[in-house]
């Protein structure tokens, strides 16, 4: 309630416009349109958190396989191993599928 009644009346003091041209997402000509918007998301936001993401992944499915390769008597050490490079290679082929539907709606759409 106290925070809906401070914005409420910030926007009423200052000028929308003025927000929307400090905006980081318009571009040099001061446009800031959701085509803009969006397409400043994907990069600003997007952009350098999938490499991360990716790398992770990566890293989960090699310790799996590091784990996998080095217990090779201990069965259970082994099944770990295997859920390990699995769900390191589930999460990868979701976050190429994820960016490249992003890529896809920016190149489309906007």
């Amino acid at each position: 309630m106290l925070i809906g009644s401070v914005v409420g009346s910030l926007t009423s003091i200052m000028p929308l416009q003025a927000l929307a041209a400090a905006s980081i997402w318009c571009d040099s000509a001061g446009d800031c349109s959701f085509k803009i918007f969006v397409g400043g998301v994907i990069d600003s936001i997007l952009k350098p958190i999938v490499p991360i993401i990716v790398g992770l992944t990566v890293v989960m499915f090699l310790w799996g396989s590091t784990q996998y390769l080095t217990h090779g008597e201990d069965p259970e050490q082994r099944s770990e191993g295997k859920r390990k490079m699995l769900l390191g290679i589930i999460a990868l082929a979701m976050m190429v599928s994820f960016w490249g539907f992003a890529k896809l709606l920016k190149t489309t759409f906007f």
